[in-house]
């Protein structure tokens, strides 16, 4: 499927989606996308709710109260799995500045472990509901990127990585080919 095609509907799972900002990108600049945005942090989805009807796209972004670790998803497919996700290790929080520990939310900013689980369950939970060559899109700690990449590398195929202006991986991309 392109993507801004008039042909089809994308469809698109953004997990973690905090205030909403990364599928109200989506939706606004692409014509045919239809984004279910997850997240487990209630006044997240609230304000992401009133980001939507900013910009008009409560059509086109479904928000929904899912913890993504723990609970089921409803049997759907989805052409891309895109999210920021808590990957910041309990060890690495400790250090982080004070501004960012203490002012961010702490369940948006680390799984309390090693940095990876959600990485895992994007994997796990992928096979199950991206479509065949669906993707998968991740933002990814600046030394992550073999680690994310071991996680993929079992069911998925055409890895690739982008690099921030610093030359450190950032964003992971792996397709599903079933």
């Amino acid at each position: 499927k392109k993507i801004n095609s008039a042909s089809s509907q994308v469809t698109i799972l953004d997990v973690g989606t905090g205030c909403g900002n990364i599928a109200a990108s989506l939706a606004f600049y692409l014509q045919n996308v239809l984004v279910d945005a997850i997240d487990c942090d209630k006044p997240a989805l609230e304000l992401a709710s009133e980001n939507i009807r900013k910009h008009q796209l409560e059509k086109r972004i479904q928000l929904q109260h899912v913890d993504f670790l723990n609970d089921n998803l409803e049997v759907k497919k989805y052409d891309f799995i895109i999210s920021n996700p808590p990957y910041i290790s309990h060890d690495d929080f400790l250090l982080l500045q004070p501004e960012i520990r203490d002012y961010e939310p702490k369940v948006a900013t680390t799984d309390g472990g090693d940095g990876l689980s959600f990485y895992r369950v994007i994997s796990a939970k992928g096979s199950q509901i991206l479509s065949l060559n669906g993707w998968i899109c991740v933002e990814i700690g600046y030394n992550q990127g073999n680690f994310v990449r071991d996680i993929f590398n079992t069911d998925y195929r055409n890895i690739t990585s982008i690099f921030d202006y610093n030359g450190y991986e950032r964003v992971l991309l792996a397709q599903w080919l079933g």
